[in-house]
């Protein structure tokens, strides 16, 4: 990948319960969340769009998952730039759901093929490791860590990676081979240039799959287009069960008034 300074736009969908009657159905005590990011180059190398899409957040206890030095450090600066990210996004109104995993997971994939000036601003910006072999060494080892946790207590956590690219598009294969071996992300061609709605509704099915149903229409149409080369996506599953469950017979439906001439029905425990 070339290196270029490039500008990251950041868009936001809540897709968390739209319908507020249905607040009740969905507080159960096993909890099915789903979250996906988009990383997509159009045009020149130095042109990407940011989508992240989350229905609720994955919280993991650093004193039960962090191990190793350098796993520690990790989590530390996606914390880090996760608090950055919330600094500049809570302005804007109405509620707020992103997903820093997503948006990091993505970005580190196109760190490993930042040079120069570019991968000294992600670095900084990010928090990531200025050792870009070390950092992407760290997210494989988070993520086989992540995959050992929920076996050990009983939940679901599916992380998945992909890449999409324009066919005869030449990548490096140091690259290919950090995305495959670290993030677990192989690379499938597709012709952008007169099949960009088929591409995706490919990267829409794989996210659909792999969330459960949860994401189904990740990339919207139009966003796609022939000058695309590149679409890196990252798609989260997770299926828990409750610390302390609660009695569905002990909720209630209250009114809830969340602007000052609107009033809704919701569930009350």
């Amino acid at each position: 990948m070339k290196s270029a300074t490039f500008p990251i736009h950041s868009a936001l969908r809540n897709t968390a319960n739209p319908d507020p009657g249905a607040h009740g159905k969905n507080r159960s005590n096993i909890l099915p969340d789903a979250s996906a990011g988009l990383l997509m180059m159009t045009g020149l190398p130095s042109q990407f769009v940011f989508v992240t899409l989350i229905m609720t957040a994955l919280i993991i206890h650093p004193a039960e998952t962090m191990g190793a030095n350098e796993i520690e450090k990790l989590g530390g600066g996606n914390t880090a730039f996760a608090l950055d990210l919330y600094t500049r996004l809570k302005t804007v109104d109405g509620n707020l759901f992103f997903s820093p995993y997503s948006i990091s997971t993505c970005l580190a994939m196109t760190y490993a093929g930042a040079r120069g000036d570019t991968a000294a601003q992600m670095a900084q910006t990010l928090h990531f490791d200025t050792n870009q072999k070390q950092l992407a060494a760290s997210f494989g080892k988070l993520e086989t860590q992540l995959n050992t946790k929920q076996k050990k207590i009983g939940i679901e956590l599916d992380i998945a990676n992909g890449l999409w690219a324009q066919k005869k598009k030449p990548f490096l294969p140091a690259f290919l081979d950090v995305a495959k071996r670290s993030y677990g992300a192989n690379l499938k061609q597709v012709d952008f240039r007169t099949g960009a709605d088929t591409a995706r509704t490919e990267i829409n099915d794989w996210v659909a799959h792999k969330t459960k149903g949860k994401i189904t229409d990740l990339i919207q149409a139009g966003v796609l287009n022939p000058e695309t080369k590149l679409v890196l996506v990252n798609a989260i599953y997770f299926t828990g069960q409750w610390a302390r469950k609660f009695d569905k017979h002990d909720t209630t439906n209250a009114p809830f008034i969340d602007e000052p001439d609107r009033q809704l029905q919701v569930c009350r425990g």
